[in-house]
Formats: C-alpha cells, sequence, structure tokens
C-alpha cells in the first residue's frame, strides 16, 4: 500500500513538475520577447533619428519639429508630403522617421512638459475625464502659468481626451 500511495503521489508530481517548467519557460521568453521588443523599438528610434537629422535638415532644422508638435498620423502625412515634394528620403523609411518624430516632438511631449512646469505629470495621467472637465482644466492650468498658447490648448485636450478618457468611454 506504501508503494502504491508513493507511486500516485509521484505520477502526481509529474504533470505538476512539467507545468511548473513550462510556466518558467514562458516567464523567461515573455521577458525575452519584451526585451527584443525593447531592442527592436530602440532600433527604430535611432534609424529614425538618423534619417531625420540626415533628410530633413536638407531643407530646415529639427527646430522646426519641436515648434509642431504633432500626433503619429499628423507626422506621417507631413513626412509623405515631404517625399512628394521631392525628398530625398525613401518611402519605406517614411514610418521610422514619423515614429521618431511623434515620439520626441509630438503632442504627448508638449502636454507633459506643459504640465511638468508645476509639477510631476503623475497626476495628470491617473485622471479619467470628459472633454469638457479636460478643457476646464488645462485652461485653468494655463491661468496658473502653463506655456500653452491657444492652439495647443485644443491639441492638449484632443489628446488628454483620447489618451485618459472618463471611464466607460
Amino acid at each position: 500500500m506504501k508503494r502504491s500511495t508513493m507511486f500516485k503521489g509521484a505520477m502526481f508530481g509529474v504533470p505538476v513538475l512539467l507545468a511548473g517548467l513550462v510556466v518558467a519557460g514562458q516567464g523567461q521568453t515573455g521577458s525575452a520577447s519584451s526585451e527584443s521588443a525593447k531592442t527592436a523599438a530602440e532600433q527604430i528610434q535611432k534609424k529614425g533619428k538618423d534619417l531625420a537629422e540626415k533628410e530633413c535638415t536638407v531643407c530646415h532644422d529639427l527646430d522646426l519639429a519641436a515648434s509642431l508638435r504633432y500626433t503619429r498620423p499628423e507626422w506621417e502625412g507631413l513626412v509623405q508630403s515631404m517625399i512628394d515634394k521631392g525628398s530625398a528620403l525613401k518611402k519605406e523609411d517614411a514610418p521610422a522617421v514619423a515614429e521618431y518624430l511623434a515620439a520626441n516632438y509630438g503632442v504627448r511631449q508638449l502636454v507633459e512638459e506643459a504640465c511638468s512646469t508645476c509639477h510631476d505629470f503623475t497626476p495628470v495621467a491617473e485622471q479619467r475625464l470628459s472633454r469638457a472637465d479636460w478643457d476646464n482644466l488645462v485652461r485653468s492650468m494655463v491661468d496658473r502659468g502653463a506655456p500653452l498658447n491657444a492652439a495647443q490648448i485644443v491639441t492638449a485636450v484632443d489628446y488628454l481626451t483620447a489618451t485618459y478618457p472618463i471611464a466607460g468611454n
């Protein structure tokens, strides 16, 4: 009887051990996958930066990009229009440039920079507000010194409404 109980215990332990190994292996794969994704994103950023510095600056400084603060789709459209006007940038390289510009000269940076003149961005990101409430909040922050002009207020409110919507929307 002892031998039978021991055998049953051993048989029960095998699937549990195998399941543990599979889960542990998935954790390593997941970690490797996230590390791989991070590396790929960094490579796209580097490629986009290098191309923007090489191709865009033939006609203008990147300071122009800093003043625009476009969304990703807006950057995609602008980059495409530059290609259409004769930029040497290859069509297949346009997504990397648009990604770089959106990540480094985009609306998110505009909003974070404006908010962080007075406070950390964390409390902003924790808010879930309606468009009207975001508009009121942004305008009250501008009244207190947040450096946004009228057009940037609209852009910031659009961004905040889309990114941090009221719960359930």
